[in-house]
């Protein structure tokens, strides 16, 4: 799904940013000739870190219509206009209001990887930041129906163009796009 056709964003109370806007992805980006990407709050590589989240962060809310309880792999396609020297631009994701914490640690979010693919390159990641070894980003999804994905800001610096769920491990979104989605869908994946 496109990432600006979100259902709903929410204002950080916190840190003093805005919400999260919708920009011009440049090229490369999908969607409509204007309005094809989702930025942070821009700021000087402001890191929330262990911050409360829901409700107090920057949010984007996805509502998704999902026809098939299970687990689905998560993959988010964005860039950061950080400089080469950051390893990660992170955002922490929650579904219906509980953020997705993998672990015990607490310190485990989706990452888009700026090592892997350089300053302001668009690429799709799906890889735990904080977890050794590197594994996949799912989500569990108990009942069909509506469920609300949200994308809460952890690290500024950061746009977003598209999300995918999949049920099919072995998609690469890198390898085989996903075509875009129109601002009408809601979305089964």
């Amino acid at each position: 799904m496109e990432a600006e056709n979100f259902h709903r964003t929410v204002a950080s109370t916190v840190d003093g940013s805005p919400s999260w806007t919708i920009v011009d992805g440049g090229t490369g980006a999908s969607g409509t000739a204007t309005a094809n990407a989702v930025q942070a709050p821009v700021g000087a590589d402001i890191n929330i870190g262990t911050h409360p989240y829901i409700g107090q962060l920057a949010q984007l809310d996805y509502n998704i219509d999902f026809t098939n309880p299970g687990i689905y792999t998560l993959w988010v396609r964005g860039i950061t206009t950080l400089s080469p020297a950051a390893n990660y631009e992170t955002v922490r994701i929650a579904i219906d209001g509980a953020i997705v914490e993998p672990s015990a640690t607490n310190d485990e979010h989706l990452s888009l990887k700026l090592g892997e693919a350089g300053r302001n390159v668009w690429n799709w990641n799906n890889k735990l930041y904080g977890k050794s070894p590197i594994t996949t980003f799912v989500v569990r999804i108990e009942s069909t129906g509506v469920h609300t994905l949200s994308l809460v800001m952890r690290d500024s610096d950061l746009i977003i163009d598209q999300i995918m769920l999949t049920q099919d491990a072995t998609i690469d979104p890198n390898v085989t796009p996903p075509a875009a989605e129109s601002a009408s869908s809601v979305g089964s994946p």
